[in-house]
C-alpha cells in the first residue's frame, strides 16, 4: 500500500484529535460532576435518568402542595380553636343568664356581651387564609357568611371542600363547609328536642334524655309528641293540683300499635281532661315537679298497650296557671320532636339574646336550657371538625415523609445513573493524556521522515 505525504498528515491529526476530544470529554465530566453530558454519552441510562427525573418532579411538588395543605389546615385548627373557647364563653352566659336574681340592667349588660360573642364568632366563621375562605366549601375566593339582618345569617357558599392532592393516590381536605359547621346541627340534646309553647306558666323543661335508642328511633316513631299539663284550683283551701297527659302530634307507630294524632298515650283514647274528684280538670298521671317524665306505660295508665318509647324528661317550677275552676284554657305544652339538623348556632345565641332583653323568667329559663343543649351540639360539631383536621394534618405529615424519602430515592438513583466516578475519571485523564502526548510525538516523528533524507550527493 502506497501512503501518500497528504494520508501521513491526515491520519495523525485525526489521531491526536480524536485523543484531545477524549480528553476534553473526561475534563468535561470532571468539572461537572455528570457522567452524562449528553443523551449520546449512555443513551439507555440518559432515558432512564428523564424517567426518573419526572417521578422526582412530581414527588418534590407533591411536597410543595403538602406545605400548602398544612398551612390551610393549621389555620383551619387555630380557627376551630377559637370557636370552641367562643361556644365556651356563651355557655358561661347562658348559665348566667339563667340566674333568677338578675335585675333588668344584669340581663342587658349579659345580652350586650352575648353580641359581642356573637359578632366574633361570625368573624371567626369567615376567617381567610392566603386569599381562600376556609368554610366556604369550594367557593374559596367567596365570603361564606353574612349577616341579612340581626339573627339571620345567610350562607354563600357551597357544602364541598377544596381538595390537594399530597401523594399520587391521596387528596385532603382542607377547607370546609361552613353550613355545616355553623348552620346544620342538632338541636336539643341530638336524638330529641324540648320546647315550651305560649306559656303562662313558670315550668322549665329539661333537654331529657334517650334512655333506649333502639327504642327511640324505632320504625314508625313519628317522633312528634308533647305533653300538656291542666292546673285544678278547685280543691279549695289548699295548693293546686298539676297533672299531666303524653299526646300524639301526628299518626305514629309505637311497638307495633298504630295511634292517630291527637291520641293520649296514657289512655289510647283522644287526648282530654276529665274531672277530679273536686270537680277541676285533671290529666292521667300527677305531675311531680322535677319529677321524671317517662314516655313509656307506667302504673296507673289505662292504656292497656304495653308502650315504650325510650327517652324521659322533667319539668320543674309549675306548668299553668290559667284556667277558671272546672275548664282548661290554653294549658301549658311542651313539644318533644326528634332532633335535626337545623340549629344555627348564630340564631341560637342570637334568640338568647333577645329573650334577655324581652321575656319574662319562665320563657327565658326555657331559652337558656333549649341554648344550653344546643351550645353541646354545636361543640360537638365543632369538636368533630377539629378531631378531623387533626388527622388530615397526620396523613399530611405521614405523605410529607414518604415524599421526602421517595425524592431521596430518585436523588440517588439519577446519581449513580449520571454522575462520574471522579477516580475513575482521573485515571482516564491521565491515561488520555497519556495517549495524546504519544499520538503526538508519533505524528512529529513520521512526518520527519523523507526519501531524500537517504540520497546522497
Amino acid at each position: 500500500m502506497r501512503i501518500s505525504t497528504s494520508m501521513i498528515y491526515s491520519l495523525g491529526t485525526t489521531s491526536v484529535q480524536n485523543h484531545v476530544s477524549e480528553l476534553f470529554k473526561i475534563q468535561g465530566q470532571i468539572s461537572s460532576g455528570k457522567r452524562i453530558t449528553t443523551p449520546s454519552d449512555d443513551p439507555l441510562a440518559a432515558a432512564r435518568v428523564l424517567e426518573i427525573g419526572q417521578s422526582q418532579s412530581a414527588a418534590e411538588q407533591f411536597q410543595v402542595n403538602g406545605t400548602a395543605a398544612t398551612s390551610a389546615l393549621q389555620a383551619q385548627e387555630g380557627t376551630l380553636q377559637q370557636i370552641s373557647s367562643i361556644l365556651q364563653d356563651v355557655r358561661a352566659l347562658a348559665v348566667q343568664a339563667g340566674d333568677a336574681s338578675l335585675t333588668a340592667n344584669d340581663k342587658l349588660a349579659v345580652a350586650t356581651e352575648l353580641q359581642g360573642k356573637y359578632d366574633y364568632l361570625l368573624g371567626l366563621a369567615n376567617t381567610s387564609e392566603n386569599g381562600k375562605y376556609l368554610f366556604s366549601g369550594f367557593k374559596g375566593e367567596t365570603q361564606p357568611f353574612s349577616e341579612t339582618s340581626p339573627g339571620v345569617v345567610s350562607y354563600n357558599g357551597d357544602q364541598g371542600s377544596r381538595l390537594i392532592q399530597v401523594s399520587p393516590s391521596r387528596q385532603v381536605p382542607v377547607s370546609a363547609s361552613g353550613v355545616d359547621l355553623f348552620q346544620r346541627i342538632k338541636n336539643g340534646n341530638g336524638d330529641f328536642e324540648v320546647l315550651a309553647a305560649s306559656n303562662k306558666g313558670t315550668g322549665v323543661a329539661t333537654p331529657g334524655s334517650v334512655l333506649n335508642s333502639t327504642l327511640w328511633n324505632a320504625a314508625g316513631n313519628t317522633k312528634d309528641y308533647k305533653v300538656v299539663f291542666a292546673e285544678d284550683t278547685s280543691a279549695t283551701p289548699g295548693p293546686s293540683i298539676y297533672t299531666y297527659d303524653i299526646v300524639t302530634t301526628s299518626n305514629t307507630t309505637i311497638n307495633g300499635v298504630a295511634y292517630a294524632a291527637g291520641t293520649s298515650l296514657l289512655t289510647n283514647a283522644a287526648s282530654n281532661p276529665t274531672l277530679s274528684a273536686t270537680g277541676g280538670p285533671a290529666y292521667p298521671r300527677t305531675y311531680v315537679p322535677g319529677g321524671a317524665i317517662s314516655f313509656k306505660r307506667v302504673a296507673g295508665d289505662t292504656n292497656p298497650n304495653p308502650w315504650d318509647l325510650g327517652i324521659e324528661m322533667s319539668v320543674s317550677g309549675t306548668p299553668s296557671s290559667n284556667p277558671t275552676t272546672g275548664t282548661v284554657i290554653t294549658p301549658d305544652t311542651f313539644t318533644v320532636k326528634g332532633s335535626a339538623n337545623n340549629q344555627d348556632i348564630f340564631a341560637t345565641i342570637h334568640n338568647l339574646v333577645a329573650a334577655l332583653k324581652t321575656k319574662g323568667a319562665a320563657p327565658l329559663s326555657n331559652t337558656v336550657m333549649n341554648t344550653l343543649a344546643n351550645l353541646t351540639q354545636a361543640e360537638d360539631a365543632v369538636n368533630t371538625q377539629t378531631a378531623n383536621v387533626g388527622v388530615t394534618m397526620k396523613e399530611v405529615e405521614s405523605h410529607a415523609g414518604a415524599n421526602e424519602d421517595a425524592v431521596l430515592q430518585y436523588k440517588t438513583t439519577i446519581s449513580k445513573l449520571e454522575d462520574v466516578d471522579i477516580a475513575q475519571a482521573a485515571t482516564d485523564l491521565a491515561l488520555r493524556t497519556t495517549n495524546l502526548e504519544a499520538a503526538q510525538k508519533s505524528f512529529l516523528t513520521v512526518s520527519g521522515l523523507s526519501l531524500f533524507n537517504f540520497i546522497h550527493p
